[in-house]
């Protein structure tokens, strides 16, 4: 009697499962996410601005869980993470991940502002540049344009020449640029920077217009450098097996909230630097205004440029075509 019994009452419920509106509800889809920076990172501004909105629009369809910074995966292996599915979505860096897609490099020398990169073309070109060559998906850009880059020097410099044979700390991003300038350039973390100021075994810093003032670096160096040059080079990517996957209605929720963090980030990230300015200036950091700031900035976009089409010489010249005013 226990047997039939059973399987009445596990009938019974599969139909009211299937007939009662609520009995059955579909989890959320949980996604694992990573960033390049530390959580709390100014440079990651756009990126929890996307994770914290679609967690909020997308209660009870989707959730993206966390699980660190460089702490948890260094941010030169995070785009073999995600296109790899040991994470879903991440914050990427173009010029951190250029030795597997050479294009990443162009996204610092792009004159557009997103939404104008959307309009021509550009977005598309990566999106598909991306998928082929990355294996991931391009959702789009943040912090951009706001975050643009200086050398900052302890002596003063009054024309570009006066930057040849300077040590000065640099990262990949404007490396070939430096190079052409005459700069003698080093490379190292930024945990790094203050003691080899300290010590005199750099004249210089390449740095970003954010981020600065928190690591004390205007004690020692008190000239910026004027024009700044390029761009910010960040995205948010996707697996692309993950998003083949997604519903529509939660690729539809994740682009939206892309395009609002495109607008938004870029407004925060300006705002920011505008105060970083006026925190190292306050703080005795003098601007200097090169008199040949077009030949200059010329020289910037021609270098980088450069590399872009010898890596990649099927891509190069259409992105620089789409990306340049």
């Amino acid at each position: 009697m226990n047997k039939p019994s059973t399987w009445f009452h596990r009938a019974l419920a599969a139909v009211l499962i299937a007939l009662v509106p609520g009995v059955a509800l579909a989890q959320a889809i949980e996604l694992k996410v990573a960033s390049s920076f530390p959580r709390n990172s100014i440079w990651e501004t756009g990126f929890f601005m996307f994770v914290d909105r679609v967690n909020e629009r997308g209660k009870g369809k989707v959730k993206l869980n966390y699980v660190g910074g460089p702490e948890a995966i260094p941010a030169f292996q995070l785009f073999d993470a995600v296109r790899g599915g040991i994470v879903d979505v991440a914050s990427g860096v173009g010029s951190y991940f250029s030795s597997v897609v050479p294009e990443g490099d162009a996204l610092k020398l792009s004159q557009l502002t997103p939404a104008e990169e959307r309009a021509n073309g550009t977005y598309d070109a990566f999106q598909k540049i991306m998928a082929q060559k990355g294996g991931v998906e391009y959702l789009g850009r943040f912090n951009t344009p706001g975050v643009h880059f200086n050398f900052y020097t302890i002596n003063k410099v009054e024309k570009a020449e006066d930057l040849k044979g300077l040590k000065i700390r640099v990262a990949p991003l404007y490396r070939a640029f430096a190079l052409k300038l005459g700069i003698v350039p080093v490379t190292m973390p930024h945990a790094d920077i203050n003691a080899a100021l300290e010590r005199g075994l750099v004249n210089g810093v390449g740095f970003g217009g954010v981020d600065f003032s928190r690591y004390g670096f205007q004690k020692f160096l008190k000239y910026v450098i004027e024009p700044q040059f390029y761009t910010n080079d960040q995205c948010i990517l996707v697996n692309q097996a993950t998003w083949n996957k997604l519903p529509p209605d939660v690729k539809k929720l994740f682009q939206d909230v892309m395009l609002e963090v495109e607008r938004d980030s870029s407004t925060a990230i300006t705002q920011e630097a505008a105060k970083e300015r006026a925190t190292i200036v306050a703080a005795g950091v003098q601007v200097v205004k090169l008199p040949d700031a077009k030949a200059y900035l010329d020289m910037a976009y021609d270098e980088g440029w450069k590399e872009v089409l010898a890596k990649s010489p099927d891509n190069g010249p259409q992105l620089r075509k789409l990306m340049s005013k």
